[in-house]
């Protein structure tokens, strides 16, 4: 089912023959898409009404269709009795679900309703033998304090991220911190991307690019800014599969187009986390060729290499993530009103700019994606860095 899923979602898989040297691109002058056509996104919130939520109350437990209700509650915030009721049914059945199902499910009540099922769910963690669903029931129950009695200190990753973390700094990071960040070893001499978010991701994110000469790119007078978000549908912990952007470093790979409709036509900046890239790709310098913490280390310098917040990206790419891109997005705006961060809209983990359209013509109104992309495209130097971080003051940068 994961398999259909993804297939479902159009999420792009990564391969060195599909990515191109951003450096070589072409200006994007301007994009469309019929999707964003109002008669289309019509179209669409019937289909999501009927044929993907409405249908699986009609049906005993079929796991397409329960998959597929799933995603289409999170991803676009179906929040009313329908759904309600798909997922009360789905908690008093929960042991008959298969594997990636109730984790569905779990990604499902994180994302829309993170306090509504609190009571039915918590004895759902004796039963429960999945670690990843167990992390994610933790999460829900604010119980991750308790990650020892339930996870498997000899064979569970999650808990070694857990303990990574417990012996690292927990430093919170403010915007006057951000010189000192910029001086990270991996960042020197390249064109970057710094990624500033907060940690409550409810909030809208800005982004920079740094030149190859450490500055940040200009604008006049001013620092240039790029609206993103950090946050999932789900609004899981970072370490989860379809969980929040983890803060850290990814490797900037190139850029290249994506067959996904919610993502749409803008160009997508390709970026990797560790074990999803090879050593030999992300730490070029390294002498080793198998992943470690030290490796990892090694990009961050002495300053920050004790610090538990930049090795999210590690422990996510550790955990099994991947495809966390930078990307527009076509989806309906209105799913997401009354939201922070309205009227931008989530993924499923990456960094989705801010991208409004003509809801008649279909043509793009406004993109932060193509001014990045522009921006980068047009910066010398060797590819290097998104530095994600979750860090205060962003606004005053």
């Amino acid at each position: 089912m994961k398999v259909n899923f993804l297939i479902t979602l159009g999420i792009l898989t990564i391969t060195s023959s599909c990515i191109q040297d951003s450096s070589k691109e072409e200006k994007v002058l301007s994009q469309s898409s019929a999707r964003v056509i109002e008669s289309e996104r019509i179209a669409f919130q019937q289909k999501l009404d009927k044929e993907i939520i409405f249908d699986s109350l009609r049906y005993s437990y079929n796991a397409e269709k329960f998959s597929g209700a799933m995603w289409g509650i999170y991803a676009f915030h179906q929040k009313n009795e329908k759904s309600a009721q798909i997922i009360r049914t789905a908690i008093n059945e929960y042991e008959s679900l298969s594997y990636w199902d109730r984790y569905q499910l779990l990604l499902c009540i994180k994302g829309v309703y993170p306090t509504e099922f609190l009571a039915e769910i918590a004895p759902l963690l004796a039963i429960e033998k999945g670690e990843k669903h167990r992390v994610l029931l933790l999460n829900i129950l604010q119980k991750e304090e308790q990650y020892q009695n339930y996870l498997s200190k000899d064979t569970s990753l999650y808990y070694q991220y857990f303990q990574s973390q417990s012996e690292k700094r927990q430093s919170s990071f403010s915007f006057q911190d951000l010189d000192r960040l910029l001086e990270i070893p991996a960042l020197k001499g390249k064109k970057n991307i710094i990624m500033c978010l907060d940690k409550n991701r409810e909030k809208v994110g800005k982004a920079y690019i740094q030149k190859k000469d450490g500055e940040f790119l200009s604008e006049g007078n001013d620092v240039k800014t790029y609206s993103y978000l950090g946050r999932s549908a789900t609004n899981a912990p970072s370490v989860l599969t379809n969980g929040n952007t983890p803060t850290g470093l990814m490797k900037i790979l190139g850029t290249d187009k994506s067959d996904n409709v919610f993502i749409g036509p803008s160009p997508t900046l390709i970026s990797a986390v560790p074990y999803e890239s090879g050593v030999e790709n992300f730490v070029p310098n390294s002498h080793s060729k198998e992943w470690s913490e030290e490796v990892y280390a090694s990009l961050l310098g002495d300053e920050f290499k004790h610090e538990a917040s930049l090795y999210e990206s590690y422990w996510a790419g550790k955990c099994g993530r991947s495809e966390m891109i930078i990307h527009g997005s076509t989806i309906n705006p209105s799913f997401f009103k009354g939201k922070d961060f309205y009227p931008l809209t989530p993924s499923l983990g990456c960094m989705t700019a801010k991208e409004l359209w003509d809801d008649q013509t279909g043509e793009v109104q406004e993109s932060t994606q193509l001014e990045l992309i522009n921006d980068f495209n047009k910066q010398e130097g060797e590819l290097g860095y998104v530095l994600i971080l979750n860090i205060e003051g962003y606004e005053e940068i």
